[in-house]
């Protein structure tokens, strides 16, 4: 069976037309604009940020809320950035009231597990003035590059931490939350693949650690352009219009109990 003719020069032709269209976008990408590019990948750099699910809320039999979560100020130290850590920890020792021994020793106990290019928890929970003298000091060494220190390993992030009702009297009952273990996370991955990771917070004893899977939610992604001190850019002020990917959180489930509060 022969293949017609007039159909085999119109698939000719569509092919054509796709390989010419697609040299022609290389040629702009790598020709025209090969400079500019190369100049922006070098400068800047794609992040992906990931963004806490809030944990769901216990409530009370008559719908008094036993367990929520609020707003919190979290630093996060990218290990693979810091070329200085000595001085870093001095740094830091006065702005967050803990000594280069404690801060040490929480970085090593944090990056054991931890994904090489994956920001530990340095600190838990920053006040509002701690927040602002980090931010000062990283914007002094973003104008002044020569004055050293490695604040642009450091990110504040406002993440979701559980606040407790009557903790006094229920605390046997919730739980608490705790990040998640190496050997937690080896037993995660085979009921489980995929939803848990290296930092992430879990419920340990009572109602917390029966109802993780239910309460964590799924956590949310987005991507940004960050500068070469990780200090993130608008998309305008770089001259871009497309946006960049984004994934929504989603709350986890709330639990409502037998039990009565006030009782």
């Amino acid at each position: 069976m022969f293949f017609p003719r007039k159909k085999f020069i119109i698939a000719a032709a569509l092919i054509g037309f796709f390989l010419l269209v697609v040299a022609g976008r290389l040629f702009y990408l790598q020709v025209l604009h090969g400079k500019e590019y190369s100049r922006f990948s070098e400068a800047y750099t794609v992040k992906e940020i990931p963004i806490p699910a809030p944990r769901g809320i216990l409530y009370d039999r008559k719908g008094r809320v036993l367990a929520t979560t609020r707003p919190a100020f979290n630093l996060l130290l990218s290990l693979h950035k810091v070329k200085d850590m000595e001085r870093l920890l001095e740094d830091l020792s006065p702005l967050l009231g803990f000594s280069p021994e404690e801060l040490r020793l929480k970085i090593r106990t944090s990056s054991r597990d931890l994904p090489r290019f994956r920001p530990l928890l340095l600190a838990a929970d920053l006040n509002r003035d701690q927040v602002a003298k980090i931010q000062m000091a990283q914007s002094l060494a973003s104008s002044d590059p020569k004055s050293g220190g490695d604040w642009g390993a450091l990110e504040t992030r406002v993440e979701p931490l559980r606040r407790y009702e009557e903790a006094e009297s229920l605390g046997h009952l919730f739980g608490y939350l705790r990040e998640i273990s190496e050997e937690k996370l080896k037993e995660m991955e085979k009921s489980a693949p995929g939803v848990y990771s290296a930092g992430d917070w879990v419920g340990a004893q009572g109602l917390e650690r029966r109802f993780d899977r239910d309460l964590r939610g799924r956590e949310g992604r987005r991507e940004v352009i960050v500068d070469a001190l990780g200090h993130e850019m608008s998309l305008t002020s770089l001259g871009l219009n497309e946006e960049l990917n984004f994934s929504p959180p989603r709350a986890g489930d709330n639990l409502y109990l037998t039990i009565d509060r006030e009782l």
